[in-house]
């Protein structure tokens, strides 16, 4: 199965997701959904419970597909620190920043035909955008 990539950004620093997020975004032409942005003008009525959280994931990764179906790859960023929240949002290749803001390449890409080009193109630019250190 081909088609867009879905790149779901996460980790506990929100300045450094926004720096991938927009990296990747921009590298490779994507739509990009911004947490903070869906939060203040797409689910407002949803508070930060855990049960809210995991619909406001749900929410973000419907608007992904519906990104992809239409052809092209998406880049989404938020926290997603419990494994709810990243089920809810559905499948994707996923970039975990660690506590340094390290960016790391998790989940395999899979259902994707160009899996192996598309995580050689991920490692690169993040690679290139690596904290100094």
């Amino acid at each position: 199965m081909g088609g867009p990539l879905k790149i779901l950004v996460m980790g506990r620093s929100e300045r450094r997701r926004n720096e991938i997020a927009d990296t990747l975004a921009a590298s490779l032409g994507a739509v990009r959904f911004a947490e903070t942005e869906i939060k203040a003008n797409i689910v407002r009525n949803l508070d930060d419970s855990r049960l809210d959280a995991i619909e406001r994931a749900r929410r973000i990764g419907w608007l992904c597909d519906q990104v992809t179906k239409a052809g092209h790859p998406v880049v989404a960023d938020g926290l997603f620190d419990t494994p709810e929240e990243r089920d809810a949002f559905g499948e994707a290749c996923a970039v975990w920043t660690d506590e340094d803001g390290v960016p790391v390449i998790r989940g395999s890409c899979e259902g994707n035909a160009r899996a192996g080009v598309l995580r050689e193109r991920l490692e690169e630019i993040l690679r290139r955008i690596q904290p100094a250190g």
